[in-house]
């Protein structure tokens, strides 16, 4: 059964792979906006909104994406103080379970926020800051 999923996992790493990839730029996109909206804020008190918006966007595509790439590097926080003394079988159970409650509190938030999104769909929202992101028209 584990040789018939080796395939499937190979896919799945390889998205996360090029997923990976994708943040890294997004991450050089969003430090070159920060780096801009800072410059023309204080050297020339120009500001704009749709910048800053622009820029939590990104956080949130940076952090979801890349999120992805750290849990399978192996790369995430956790308390190595304890981790580090596991043997690789514990170390394995404690992966696993951390993975399974990821999976069912990003369900839970998914479910919960389905509401929020459809009102939001449905009244075509937007930025209510004047200058801000306008709706996207879905």
């Amino acid at each position: 059964m584990l040789k018939a999923l080796r395939p499937l996992a190979t896919l799945v790493e390889g998205a996360i792979d090029r997923i990976g990839g994708l943040t890294a730029w997004i991450a050089l996109v969003m430090i070159g906006l920060v780096a801009t909206n800072v410059i023309l804020r204080y050297s020339f008190s120009f500001g704009s909104v749709w910048a800053q918006e622009l820029e939590w966007h990104l956080l949130a595509a940076l952090i979801l994406l890349g999120m992805a790439h750290a849990l399978q590097r192996g790369e995430n926080v956790r308390v190595d103080l304890f981790y580090t003394r596991y043997s690789p079988r514990t170390k394995r159970v404690v992966d696993v379970i951390s993975a399974l409650l990821l999976i069912t509190v990003s369900l839970l938030f998914i479910w919960l926020s389905l509401g929020y999104v459809e009102q939001s769909r449905s009244i075509s929202e937007a930025s209510p800051d004047p200058g801000g992101i306008p709706c996207a028209g879905w």
